[in-house]
């Protein structure tokens, strides 16, 4: 939501990072991101990783997916 704001009404994003450090935000959304993933994004990492690695299924897909993307630094 914080960074989505930005694109939904420009006015927000200009308004927010005069207001907050980028960094700070980068942190406060890493954190809520993290919240997500152990809470119920824990689900398709528990069946995605425990899955064969010959038989993936479509929670390894998705556990592969969120973990990269969490991963990856911001730009």
């Amino acid at each position: 939501m914080v960074e989505m704001g930005g694109h939904l009404v420009p006015a927000f994003h200009h308004w927010l990072h005069a207001l907050v450090p980028m960094r700070a935000l980068w942190v406060v959304q890493m954190i809520l991101t993290l919240a997500v993933l152990a809470g119920p994004g824990r689900r398709f990492f528990g069946t995605g990783l425990a899955a064969p690695p010959r038989r993936p299924e479509m929670n390894s897909l998705v556990a592969l997916g969120a973990g990269t993307a969490f991963a990856f630094p911001p730009s």
